[in-house]
């Protein structure tokens, strides 16, 4: 979807979208989207509460923990800070 300016004086602006398949409207969900295969570990959740007693912000968890490599997002981490409140 994108939003597309009117040319001319009778050109109206709006939004536009291409749909890819009628049946299915978007890209297919890659198994790091779904929350089930997003399990944290051990480490990874030692690691979000040190940085919460470093008083650390959510980002910047997120920064240390993805450099080890593992698949987490920034509301993966933002729940857990939650949770530890």
């Amino acid at each position: 979807m994108k939003w597309v300016e009117g040319e001319g004086d009778e050109g109206a602006s709006g939004w536009q979208f291409t749909v890819e398949d009628p049946r299915h409207n978007h890209p297919e969900a890659r198994e790091q989207g779904l929350p089930q295969f997003r399990k944290r570990e051990k480490p990874v959740l030692e690691r979000i509460k040190s940085g919460k007693s470093n008083r650390d912000s959510a980002i910047k968890i997120l920064r240390n923990i993805r450099g080890t490599g593992e698949n987490v997002q920034l509301k993966d981490v933002s729940n857990k800070l939650a949770k530890l409140r």
